[in-house]
C-alpha cells in the first residue's frame, strides 16, 4: 500500500517489507522518494548456521547520504549457533519477556523516529556467519507523502 495523497498523512500505520537478503547479509529497507516514515515497529527473523559465534545485532537508521539518525542494540542478547530467533521492536507498554525464539525491545515512542525520503533502516550484526540467513525486514510505519518540488 502506498502512502496517502501528496502532502498528507495516512493516520493508520502501514506495513512495508524489504527483500530477503542473500545468505550472510543483514536486512535493509529504503524509504521511497517523496515519502517519510514515522517508525512504529520493526521485525525480522535470523536463522543461524552451525558455526559458534555470539551474534549481536544493532538497528541503524541513516538518511539517504548515510548520515546516522539513530542507532541502538537489539536487547543485547548474543545469539549462538543453530537457532531461529525472531526480533521484535515496537512501542510496547511493557516489553514482553524474551524467549528462546523471540527477542523484544523498545523502539522510540516520543518523539518517534522519522526516516526521511531515501532513508535506510538496517540491521548490522556483529559476528554474522557465512550460513546465517535473515528474512526480509518488516517495518510498520505511519507514512507521509511529500509534495514534489
Amino acid at each position: 500500500m502506498a502512502a496517502s495523497p501528496k502532502g498528507s498523512i495516512n493516520v493508520w500505520p502501514e506495513l512495508a517489507t524489504g527483500v530477503v537478503p542473500v545468505v550472510a547479509v543483514d536486512p535493509t529497507i529504503t524509504v521511497p522518494a517523496l515519502e517519510a516514515w514515522d517508525l512504529e515497529s520493526l521485525e525480522a527473523e535470523l536463522d543461524t548456521d552451525a558455526n559458534a559465534a555470539n551474534r549481536l545485532i544493532q538497528v541503524i537508521i541513516t538518511d539517504s547520504s548515510g548520515v546516522e539518525i539513530s542507532r541502538g542494540p537489539i536487547d543485547g542478547t548474543a545469539i549462538i549457533a543453530d537457532k531461529v530467533v525472531n526480533y521484535h521492536l515496537a512501542q510496547f507498554g511493557t516489553i514482553p519477556a524474551d524467549t528462546a525464539t523471540d527477542h523484544y525491545d523498545q523502539i522510540a515512542t516520543a518523539p518517534k523516529i522519522r526516516v526521511p525520503p531515501g532513508g535506510i533502516i538496517k540491521f548490522v550484526t556483529a559476528a554474522l556467519q557465512a550460513g546465517d540467513q535473515f528474512t526480509a525486514l518488516k517495518v510498520m510505519a505511519t507514512k507521509y507523502s511529500l509534495p514534489e518540488d
